[in-house]
């Protein structure tokens, strides 16, 4: 069932493309042989996986072999990054941990946990397949989940959006009052990446936040409503969530993906047990499922992503990652800069 709603240096996009090729996949066996030693019962995974998506993953590890052997019952809840972060840090300050996992959309949140030594000792057999700069160096987290940042674009009211291949294209007077909707970086971990690395790029900078922003967008803190108003027509473009563009578009709905060739931020999203689980082993069973290659598989078709395993290939009809200006915010950076962007996002959105 579902319930409603030292740090890492280095990422780059060539360890992230390739650093877990030579790695070797862990069997389903291993796994299911700590199933047989888990303590069965309920794992609370807080995540910032909209309950749509969480609700099919739930299904599929209680029909997988590891979830039907070890007896346990997965629930998650579901939140924005900044507010499921402020959650989870009152539950340890009140000695009332309610969760097991928990998975957040800004990495430098994770870095802060295990230097509040809230996060669980646990190096999961699955560590391997991923490359350096999508774990912690000690093995206590993993990217969970991985988002692109792209455009997406109603077909009715942009006809000639596939012409255009670049960001600053689309900061035309006809979107001005509205028309482009944008996720709130000030709620949303991967927003606040995008902001980042946008900002960081030679050919855009603060340059194109400013012009963005004297169009008066509009802004929504996540991916769900965002894509409903391009599917409407209330906005005309978004700077949306991959998958929100591609199963929208493979359901007839009219709008499309544009990939912006100068750069696309590619959010890992981090997952950890805490160190005050209540079903630890239980906990440790889910994890190791969800980093597997049968778990990212599901991950995968369930949620229309990429995956950080490059044992689990792309969806068909997108591009292959190594196709893609990727770029990925260094936690360090992350942790650095983010107040400072924070500041400068309100200042320039008036928010």
């Amino acid at each position: 069932m579902s319930i409603p709603e030292n740090a890492l240096n280095g990422l780059n996009r060539r360890n992230f493309l390739v650093g877990a090729g030579a790695a070797a996949t862990v069997s389903t066996f291993s796994i299911t042989g700590r199933a047989r030693a888990a303590t069965a019962g309920k794992v609370v995974f807080y995540s910032t996986m909209p309950t749509r998506y969480a609700d099919d993953m739930v299904k599929a590890f209680q029909a997988s072999d590891v979830g039907k052997e070890s007896g346990v019952e997965l629930e998650f809840y579901f939140a924005n990054g900044y507010v499921l972060y402020e959650r989870a840090v009152a539950e340890y300050t009140a000695g009332r941990v309610s969760h097991d996992l928990i998975m957040l959309t800004d990495p430098s949140l994770l870095v802060a946990l295990k230097q509040d030594n809230r996060l669980m000792d646990y190096q999961s057999p699955e560590l391997q397949a991923y490359s350096a700069d999508q774990r912690d160096p000690d093995g206590l987290w993993c990217n969970g989940r991985t988002i692109l940042t792209i455009y997406g674009y109603n077909t009715r009211l942009v006809p000639d959006g596939a012409s255009k291949t670049k960001w600053a294209e689309f900061l035309d007077p006809r979107f001005n009052d509205g028309l482009i909707g944008i996720t709130n970086p000030l709620e949303s971990g991967g927003a606040m990446q995008n902001y980042i690395n946008l900002r960081n790029h030679p050919d855009l900078g603060r340059k194109f936040w400013e012009e963005l922003a004297a169009m008066k967008p509009t802004i929504v803190g996540g991916p769900s409503p965002l894509t409903k108003m391009n599917i409407s027509g209330q906005t005309a473009l978004a700077l949306n969530n991959d998958y929100n563009v591609y199963e929208q578009n493979k359901e007839g709905a009219p709008v499309a993906a544009v990939y912006p060739t100068e750069v696309i931020t590619a959010s890992i999203t981090p997952m950890a047990i805490v160190r005050e689980a209540r079903n630890p082993e239980g906990a440790k069973v889910v994890f190791d499922w969800w980093l597997s290659q049968e778990g990212q598989t599901v991950l995968r078709d369930v949620n229309s992503i990429y995956s950080g395993r490059t044992d689990v290939p792309p969806l068909p009809g997108t591009p292959e990652l190594k196709d893609l200006n990727i770029a990925i915010t260094t936690i360090d950076e992350l942790e650095v800069t983010r107040d400072e962007m924070q500041k400068e996002f309100k200042e320039l959105f008036n928010v």
